[in-house]
């Protein structure tokens, strides 16, 4: 396993790179039993199934999880995160995107199901990205988004 940590003052980013991980939690349901302060998150793990981030409120990058293609579970809600990458084709079925989430790239994933994937907010999301998700149904997640006033989608994709 491999942790690295890097930076001064501000901007710390916090990497796992890993063959043997299973569960990666540095965030927590409860925002005051979350004591992670890096700015930057990246995970690569083929064996990783389960990564809990919630509520960690410092990590401003978009996460890329897409050599992670193990992943079952992905918790983000609550954090800073500007969107997630997931792995394609992945057993994913739970979800939480971070509210600031200006894509959502939702590509082979047959066992997410719309009750298990929480979105806290889509008036930031610009880019809609939906393939091969049978137990979602696209139309109705267009639907929500465009119906916000706020609403900055520029692009969707469907199918």
């Amino acid at each position: 396993m491999k942790l690295t940590s890097r930076g001064t003052g501000e901007d710390v980013a916090f990497s796992v790179t890993t063959d043997r991980i299973q569960e990666l939690k540095v965030g927590d349901a409860d925002p005051n039993n979350v004591d992670f302060n890096a700015t930057s998150l990246n995970v690569t793990s083929p064996s990783i199934t389960t990564i809990d981030a919630r509520n960690t409120t410092t990590v401003t990058n978009e996460v890329d999880l897409s050599d992670c293609p193990r992943l079952t579970t992905v918790l983000f809600e609550g954090s800073g995160a500007t969107g997630l990458t997931l792995p394609v084709g992945s057993k994913v079925s739970q979800v939480s995107f971070p509210a600031a989430s200006r894509t959502l790239f939702l590509h082979s994933l047959p066992y997410l199901q719309s009750g298990n994937l929480t979105l806290p907010t889509l008036s930031n999301v610009r880019n809609l990205y939906i393939k091969n998700c049978d137990q979602l149904n696209p139309i109705d997640l267009l639907k929500t988004i465009v119906s916000d006033n706020n609403n900055q989608l520029e692009y969707a994709s469907l199918s």
